[in-house]
């Protein structure tokens, strides 16, 4: 059972480290054109982009610790709690890496989620 909630872990940690490299590789590109005649272009600078390719990697590396937690572990259990907590690391770091707005409510809502996910595992 440890290892099913190191994995569960883990699959949270990449996701979140996942979307923050994706941020910090989105800061890098100044002007995004999302036009079909740029599509080529656009591609091409997100595969000279560190930042959004550590992400993308991450996101390759949960897509897999995902799938075998849910082989061990039901989806109505596993999801609420790394959905939960994803969104909450994120908005955390995000205040803390990139200076975004965390203010009473949200930090409010936050205790609310985390209060929510103890519900749904309880039986």
């Amino acid at each position: 059972m440890l290892q099913i909630f190191l994995i569960l872990a883990a699959s949270i940690l990449t996701t979140v480290s996942a979307q923050l490299f994706l941020k910090k590789g989105v800061l890098g590109l100044e002007d995004l054109n999302f036009s079909f005649s740029n599509v080529f272009p656009f591609i091409f600078r997100i595969l000279q982009n560190g930042w959004l390719m550590a992400g993308l990697f991450l996101f390759g590396i949960s897509f897999f610790l995902w799938i075998f937690i849910l082989s061990k572990i039901q989806l109505n259990i596993a999801y609420p709690i790394v959905v939960s907590l994803n969104f909450c690391l994120i908005t955390i770091a995000s205040w803390f890496l990139f200076k975004e707005y965390l203010g009473l409510v949200q930090i409010l809502g936050i205790a609310t989620i985390i209060f929510g996910t103890f519900l749904v595992l309880f039986k």
